[in-house]
């Protein structure tokens, strides 16, 4: 047996969870390679169970599962989903068979989502072509073992489970968007006015990067900013001047040519126009 991935438990000192499975009721999980030939005679054969799930994923050979409720021959390009708790053993297992286990333990914190997922029943399905690729996936990041492969295979297994669970038939719900959250394009559009403040930046511009019209991005920052986008540009062009004042090795005239004014003339009347008084009376007051 070959395991290929092992979930970071949260006492591995060296080991970072970055895959998100507890978001989704998934502990201790694993994924295994099991070839037959090498491993069949340590195979478990008599009854046994376990609390959490087990698929076992047939991509090579053939292998046949009994359980109280009868058999299921596991042909290869199929795979077996065995629920928790449910007792079961494996009769016959074809010379050559290749096939991936994933096991995990459900949170019963957080396990509404198989919930329902098979009524207590074991589940024998043909493999979705996009987890046999996959599995070819996460084999060559295993082989490779670079510092970011643990990582991609992580997400892979978990995508994986997903999937699997969406193949037997796992009820979901809709996702809803929690109230006063944000239109992500307003997000876009801020990290765009923060990178391009220097410029002469104008309202069509950013819209133009947000695949919106002026008015609509207009209607966007008074749902979201209670101001508009041009008022908006003016406050964050005046926060970054503040900031470049706050430098005394930057002379008045280099900071006017930095932020793109046609001359000091401008860039004082900009500045006093939102403050009351010229920049360099300002920076005399951060000192």
């Amino acid at each position: 047996m070959k395991i290929l991935y092992r979930q970071p438990q949260k006492d591995d000192k060296d080991r970072a969870a970055h895959v998100p499975f507890e978001c989704f009721g998934i502990e201790k999980c694993y994924l295994k390679q099991i070839l037959s030939d090498h491993d069949g005679a340590n195979c478990i054969k008599s009854y046994h169970f376990h609390t959490g799930y087990e698929f076992h994923l047939i991509v090579q050979g053939k292998q046949t599962y009994e359980t109280a409720e009868g058999c299921y021959p596991v042909e290869s390009g199929h795979f077996l989903m065995v629920p928790p708790n449910k007792k079961h053993k494996i009769v016959e297992t074809a010379p050559h068979t290749c096939k991936y286990a994933i096991t995990f333990a459900p949170n019963p914190e957080n396990a509404a989502a198989f919930a329902d997922a098979s009524n207590g029943d074991c589940v024998c399905q043909e493999i979705p072509e996009e987890l046999l690729r996959t599995i070819q996936y996460i084999l060559s990041e295993y082989e490779l073992s670079l510092s970011t492969s643990e990582f991609l295979i992580g997400n892979r297994v978990l995508e994986s489970i997903l999937l699997l669970f969406r193949s037997v038939g796992t009820a979901e719900t809709k996702s809803q968007p929690p109230i006063g959250m944000v239109d992500a394009r307003i997000d876009l559009a801020k990290q765009f006015i923060r990178d391009n403040i220097q410029s002469p930046l104008q309202v069509s511009e950013v819209a133009a990067y947000c695949y919106v019209s002026p008015k609509q991005l207009t209607r966007l920052f008074y749902a979201s900013e209670k101001i508009s986008p041009a008022i908006y540009i003016k406050k964050e062009k005046i926060r970054y001047i503040e900031s470049l004042l706050a430098d005394p090795t930057l002379s008045l005239r280099e900071i006017s040519d930095r932020m793109c004014f046609a001359n000091e003339y401008s860039f004082n009347a900009f500045f006093k126009k939102y403050y009351g008084m010229p920049p360099g009376q300002y920076r005399k007051m951060l000192q």
